[in-house]
Formats: structure tokens, sequence, C-alpha cells
């Protein structure tokens, strides 16, 4: 005959079961590594692509001559710089397709004062930011002359400037 003892082995078996099932959970979720660089790559791609823009226009053609970059800050040319870095930042490679990489610049220099302050000139502010997650590049610029646009209490040439450019998508 058949008595209660098939009842408690059941429970025992359901129990086994959740107990093993726990483990296995427990085990599995211990072992999961997750690395703190997974999570900024893309940042740290367009950091790397605003550089590389950066550092192309930056390259002068010859010897002697002045880079691209340099042209565009000391003649205030703001249309040719936004559509030269636009072009750099956004052309995806063996396509005709386009990116969406937007971006502000502006630079810093010392004024005239006696104390010599650093002073704020925008330069490119086509593209407005609204909080997405941005990544900052910057590049030092050597100025032979004084700018066209002569910003307020510039000091006399040579000048070295710092550009930085706001990028995000």
């Amino acid at each position: 005959m058949v008595g209660d003892d098939a009842q408690i082995f059941t429970i025992e078996g359901i129990a086994a079961a959740f107990l093993i099932l726990f483990t296995t959970y427990l085990a599995v979720s211990t072992t999961t590594v997750l690395t703190p660089g997974d999570t900024h790559i893309a940042d740290l791609q367009l950091t790397q692509l605003g550089n590389d823009a950066l550092a192309i226009m930056d390259t002068p053609d010859a010897v002697g001559q002045l880079s691209e970059l340099q042209n565009t800050i000391m003649n205030d040319d703001k249309v040719s710089f936004h559509n030269t870095l636009d072009n750099y930042l956004n052309t995806l490679p063996g396509t005709t397709n386009k990116d969406r990489v937007k971006f502000s610049a502006k630079y810093y220099y010392r004024n005239n004062d006696p104390i010599s302050q650093v002073v704020e000139y925008p330069f490119d502010d086509t593209d407005t930011y609204h909080r997405e997650n941005a990544v900052m590049v910057t590049r030092w610029i050597y100025l032979p002359d004084t700018p066209v646009s002569n910003p307020p209490g510039m000091r006399d040439p040579p000048n070295v400037v710092l550009l930085e450019v706001l990028l995000w998508r």
C-alpha cells in the first residue's frame, strides 16, 4: 500500500530543485565580468575622431606654410572652419553617407592686462548643444600674427591659443 512517505519525497524533490536552481543563479551572476571600458567605447572613439580631425587641419601642406587651422583662426574664417571640420568628422569611409557628429568651438588666449587673464573667444557655435553626451577635444595653435578678428586685448604676436571643440552625436 501507499503511505504518507510519498508526499515527503515530493516535497524533498521540490526543495532540492529550488536549491539547485538558486545555486546555479548565484554561480552565474557572480562570474559575469563587466569592464568599465565597455561603457565608454563610443566616447573614446568620438574623442579620437575629434583629435584626428584637428591634427589633419593643423598639419601644413609644406614646410614654412601655415596650416589650415592656423589660417582659419588668423582670418577669422568661421564658415570654412565649420565646413572643413564637419567634412572630416562626418564623412564615412567608402560611402557617401554622412555621420551625425555636431560640434561647437571656441579658443582661449591671454590678454594684455598686467594680470594677464585668460579670455574666451567663441569661434564656431553653428550647432546648438542641448545636454547630449559630449566629449571635449583641445589643440594648442601657434599664431605668428594677430588674427583678423583682433580679439579684445590680445597680446602682441606671436601668440598661442587653446582651441577647444565640444563634440556630440
